[in-house]
């Protein structure tokens, strides 16, 4: 029996499964090419060149990003070694550079990054936050004391009493009947308080231990060698509050009952209200304006240290700042503790709904909205909706979340074996309807940040200890705010070594792309389509540069590649949109890092960062306009010297491009005898006779054909027939549409065939169709 038959799809990506395991489109290897539905499986384009930087970097210490301000775009790279950020504008050049050495950690997955009130924010991890200064502006309330008179009376006693360490004194004015001329004056508040006064300035037991100053009818008292006293001072009215109020230890029940005025001197002196230590609230008095106003306890930081720093673009200047964040500004510990993460250190940063979040082990605290500065209650007096939140995890508590990923209206929690989620649905949050559910129990590599990738959440996953995996998060089909963890990577388990260092997502590509921590040549690549509910593309493949990968980011579908050489980094673009045929008179090359260069006189200099001596083997030229773009020119020579470049005389002048050749290919799954219902047979012995692959605008492209136990078929071969309108004089060598037979005449599972090229042109398969011949002894039921 032999047949003919066609692969459905090219465009699955790799699996490491059986055969007979596979799913249709999925192929044994695939190298530096696209999985594109529109245009088939192709290669990638080349990495255009953008600039180049010297800068001392590792491998693990730089990252990028993109951003907006304004509507004006620029590119971020944090560098992690240096405590260093180099801002570029939206064309490469360079903006500006900030240092800080808050930003220098031993790699750059210390460094977390997000964006929330018109500002990026930059997290370093290994460096813990600590209490800022207390006390400033505010006098220690164990030395204060005040009294003030309510209202005055004819023959009232009123005895007003001081205690504080070693000292306990009463003193009692009585007011005079009414019945003299002067008793008036003598009974009014002012009048009361003067006479009290005047005791005490005739005490020299009590001049020598306080101050004492008076403002009509309110009386302030300050202890003297406050440095070396120690304990409280107590002020105590023995005449009923209609009368005379003290402080207290500088405590009053009511915020009615403190005083409307003070003497100068009491500025800044704080008294708590309340009746109870956990309902207390703090005022100074504030002599400026003649009020009271909240403020924590005398012991309360007024500001946290060590915290993340931001940028800002004001009028087109970057400043990189550490802000200063808000401390206790209201309450005490028992009604407005410190966030957690002053204590156990910040693990995470993330942004939701407004707020600034940071992850400290099993705690999430948000800031208070639009207030990114604040994550302590701004007062204790009412609960508002915009206060910080600080949620436990509860049962979770040995969790210790390191990243905030806000997906589907939720925020997503992970760490390392615990995922969960803090549900909104569609109200804004508030200390009120806060909480953290548990969502899953999976194994997460926290090495890189889960991204929003298509329609789910990915992560890094530990296959084992030599390869990483992808998992993702998908919302559940039965209930809010609960996710279900599944494995995408279950068919590659052994593909892309190491841990997976960095995830890349596009909001404009269906694209994700997973960097590796010791390949750092290589990118794991996913392709996906959704139809509907249905992922009806998972491609994953890999991308392999000449050069180490330090970073990837995306803008408007525009990969972003920093690639380190030496003392110095490299940036450039790749667009996996871009397909060879579909450009309007001008094919990039298929190179990496190319640049444009002006040949005269068959010469050139190649540029600066090209001059990687290792590569000079690989350096290429192509055409870049005209009828032949795309088309290599010969290089006849390189003086590593000079760096001078001399190519062969047909092209003695012009624009050419230059840069590193990249090898592509691929190698489709055998192809399998199946019955009626699709399902493989392997007992019919196949064997293929042949392929046949369709090619559009594809150049000349090698073919290598293993079998095992026989003699392997290597062909140079090409679409081009002798027929082809291509061959004439002024043509691209590449057919745009062709069909190429390689022959096989091997079992199935016994042989693979290999489609590559190296050289500046396109490969680009369509399909393949085959030939197939089986043995089937029996009849198939």
């Amino acid at each position: 029996m032999i047949g003919d038959s066609a692969y459905p799809s090219l465009l699955q990506g790799v699996s490491q499964q059986v055969l007979q395991h596979r799913k249709e489109g999925q192929l044994s290897a695939q190298t530096n090419m696209l999985s594109d539905v529109v245009t088939g499986l192709r290669r990638r384009p080349g990495v255009s060149f953008k600039s180049a930087y010297t800068e001392d970097t590792d491998n693990n210490s730089v990252r990028g990003l993109y951003t907006e301000y304004d509507g004006v775009g620029y590119h971020i790279i944090l560098n992690s070694k240096l405590g260093k950020i180099t801002i570029l504008n939206a064309d490469f050049t360079l903006h500006s550079t900030h240092t800080n050495p808050y930003l220098i950690a031993t790699d750059i997955s210390k460094i977390r990054t997000t964006t929330v009130g018109g500002y990026s924010w930059f997290l370093n991890t290994s460096v813990k936050p600590t209490l800022g200064t207390s006390g400033a502006d505010k006098t220690n309330p164990d030395f204060d004391g005040f009294f003030y008179i309510v209202n005055g009376a004819y023959s009232k006693t009123y005895t007003i009493t001081i205690t504080s360490p070693s000292f306990t004194k009463s003193y009692t004015y009585t007011t005079p009947n009414g019945a003299g001329a002067g008793d008036l004056a003598l009974s009014t508040s002012e009048g009361i308080a003067t006479g009290l006064v005047s005791l005490m300035l005739a005490d020299a037991t009590f001049t020598a231990k306080y101050d004492i100053y008076r403002e009509q009818g309110y009386v302030f008292l300050t202890r003297k060698n406050k440095d070396t006293a120690a304990g409280t001072t107590s002020v105590t009215s023995a005449a009923g509050k209609l009368y005379m109020i003290g402080s207290g230890i500088m405590n009053v029940p009511l915020q009615l009952d403190l005083p409307a005025n003070l003497p100068v001197q009491g500025n800044n002196c704080v008294c708590s209200v309340g009746q109870t230590p956990r309902s207390y609230s703090y005022f100074k008095w504030d002599d400026a304006k003649g009020i009271w106003r909240e403020v924590g306890s005398f012991t309360s930081a007024d500001t946290l240290n060590g915290m993340p720093l931001r940028l800002k673009f004001e009028a087109g200047v970057a400043t990189l700042e550490a802000p200063t964040f808000e401390g206790r500004l209201a309450g005490d510990e028992e009604n407005n503790p410190y966030p957690a993460f002053t204590t156990v250190g910040i693990t995470g940063i993330g942004a939701y709904q407004g707020r600034l979040v940071l992850l400290a082990a099993g705690y999430t605290t948000l800031s208070a909205s639009n207030r990114p500065l604040r994550f302590l209650r701004s007062t204790t007096v009412d609960l508002r909706s915009d206060d910080p939140i600080e949620i436990g995890a509860g049962a979770l508590a040995s969790a210790s979340f390191e990243y905030a990923v806000g997906f589907n209206k939720d925020l997503l929690l992970f760490s390392n074996f615990h995922q969960a989620v803090i549900p909104a649905g569609n109200t804004g949050i508030t200390s009120g309807n806060a909480m953290v559910v548990l969502s899953s129990t999976s194994s997460i590599d926290t090495l890189s940040e889960p991204k929003v990738i298509g329609r789910t959440v990915m992560y890094g996953t530990d296959i084992s200890s030599e390869f990483f995996g992808v998992g993702e998060l998908v919302p559940s089909q039965y209930s809010e705010a609960q996710y279900i963890a599944q494995n995408l990577t279950e068919h590659i388990p052994r593909y892309i070594p190491g841990r997976c260092r960095n995830i890349v997502s596009s909001s404009s590509s269906n694209m994700g792309l997973f960097l590796s921590a010791s390949d750092y040549k290589s990118v794991l690549v996913n392709e996906y389509i959704w139809n509907g509910d249905e992922r009806v593309q998972n491609s994953f493949h890999k991308w392999l540069l000449n050069l180490d990968v330090l970073s990837m980011h995306f803008v408007r579908g525009v990969i972003v590649v920093i690639v380190k050489d030496g003392g110095s980094f490299i940036v450039g673009t790749i667009d996996p949109r871009a397909a060879s045929y579909q450009q309007a008179g001008s094919i990039p090359p298929f190179l990496d890092f190319y640049a444009t260069v002006n040949v005269v006189a068959n010469k050139f200099t190649l540029p600066v960062h090209l001059r990687n001596i290792s590569l000079v083997p690989s350096i290429r030229c192509a055409q870049l306009t005209g009828a032949l773009s795309g088309e290599p020119i010969g290089i006849k020579s390189i003086n590593t010297t000079t760096w001078e470049v001399e190519v062969f005389r047909s092209f003695p002048s012009g624009n050419l491009a230059v840069g590193w050749m990249y090898s592509s290919s691929f190698t489709p799954s055998p192809p399998l005898v199946r019955d009626k219902d699709g399902k493989p047979i392997i007992s019919a012995n196949a064997n293929v006779l042949k392929y046949l692959a369709n090619v559009r605008n594809t150049g000349e492209f090698d073919v290598s054909v293993d079998i095992l136990y026989s003699d392997d078929i290597t062909l140079d071969t090409s679409g081009l027939k002798w027929s082809s309108t291509e061959l004439g004089l002024g043509n691209k060598q590449a057919v745009d549409y062709g069909t190429v037979i390689i022959p096989v005449r091997a079992k199935s599972e016994e042989h693979l065939c290999s489609f590559s090229i190296d050289s500046t042109r396109e490969m680009n398969v369509i399909s393949i169709e085959y030939t197939i011949r089986g043995v089937s002894k029996r009849r198939q039921v």
